[in-house]
């Protein structure tokens, strides 16, 4: 009586390793025979059955490897004529490696409006990654714009806003497996707005002639600088013979007409918050001098009465000076 061995199974699997969210295929090969109906798959000597794997003949395909795939897998081929069986495959394991980790940092931590941010998006060890940025738990990516650029493992925000604001987190792509990095935690940015400044001004309608005091205020932030703007314009005042600036002070002395106009301020100053918001505008009305009207007409009409006077005191001396002499004839 001669014993025959029972048809060899074979069992492969590819890729090896796999990492975690990739396809992994097992194939089991039972000679040149094509006459086997069934396939049998075994994991950790338990008969094996999973939702998320698909059964094609002799193939076993995981379509997305979770940490729970990993472990020993072997098969039998099965049929319904002689032998019945192959011999149980070789063993193969998988071993469902972690995707690289992806780590979001950003700076500055706290960034005020107008700041630049930037974003950077860390593989570890691993090269030629570029990111994907996602903004409040959407699923869609932060994309190229006039604020918000894109370099590799960067995004930078230019001029951030309050919109800006919100939950950020990365993810890792490249050509070469593995295809993608897992996703990063997420961080919140916090958007702060710039200190306000406030422009108040004495008088508001002066004369031509008068001492004008603009006064700048960044509540109770300290060392800042003024710059000083008007009609709209980006060009800041400047120091003259008739405007000089101290501290927190713009002071227009002899104010002319051509000093009328809207007026605005701003802080400076090389901590951050480097600048304040820009502040609230006035308006200083330039009136002409009142000394060719009011003043004029005031001095005529005090010669006039000066005149006026002098001429009814003469009168009365006269008067007085003819009624004595008329009483000295009398008494003589």
């Amino acid at each position: 009586m001669s014993v025959n061995a029972l048809p060899k199974a074979t069992l492969t699997v590819d890729p090896e390793p796999v990492f975690t969210g990739e396809k992994v295929t097992l194939t089991c090969s039972v000679g040149s025979s094509s006459a086997w109906k069934r396939y049998d798959w075994y994991k950790d000597n338990t008969f094996y059955q999973s939702i998320d794997s698909k059964y094609n003949r002799a193939t076993l395909t995981i379509n997305s490897v979770k940490e729970s795939d990993k472990g020993p897998y072997w098969c039998q081929g099965i049929r319904y004529s002689r032998p019945t069986s192959s011999s149980i495959s070789n063993q193969v394991t998988i071993t469902a490696n972690a995707l690289p980790k992806a780590t979001l940092k950003f700076h500055p931590n706290s960034p005020f409006t107008g700041e630049k941010v930037t974003l950077t998006c860390s593989v570890g060890s691993y090269s030629d990654w570029s990111s994907k940025w996602y903004k409040d738990r959407s699923n869609n990516a932060v994309t190229q714009s006039d604020r918000h650029s894109i370099t590799r493992d960067t995004l930078i925000i230019s001029r951030v806003k309050e919109s800006d604001q919100g939950l950020y987190w990365c993810l890792g792509e490249r050509k070469n497996r593995p295809t993608s990095t897992s996703i990063s935690e997420s961080v919140y940015m916090s958007v702060n707005a710039l200190p306000n400044s406030t422009l108040s001004v004495e008088p508001t309608s002066p004369y031509t002639g008068e001492k004008v005091t603009l006064t700048c205020s960044a509540g109770s932030d300290s060392n800042w600088r003024y710059k000083w703007y008007n009609n709209r314009s980006i060009i800041a005042v400047n120091q003259s013979d008739r405007h000089s600036t101290t501290g927190d002070t713009l002071i227009i002395s002899r104010v002319e007409e051509s000093d009328q106009g809207l007026y605005w301020c701003q802080g400076e100053r090389d901590s951050r918050p480097t600048s304040t918001s820009i502040s609230n505008q006035v308006i200083i009305t330039v009136k002409a001098s009142g000394f060719s009207t009011s003043l004029l007409v005031g001095v005529i009409v005090g010669l006039v009465v000066g005149v006026f006077l002098l001429v009814l005191l003469g009168l009365m001396c006269r008067y007085k000076n003819s009624k004595r002499s008329c009483c000295t004839r009398t008494s003589l």
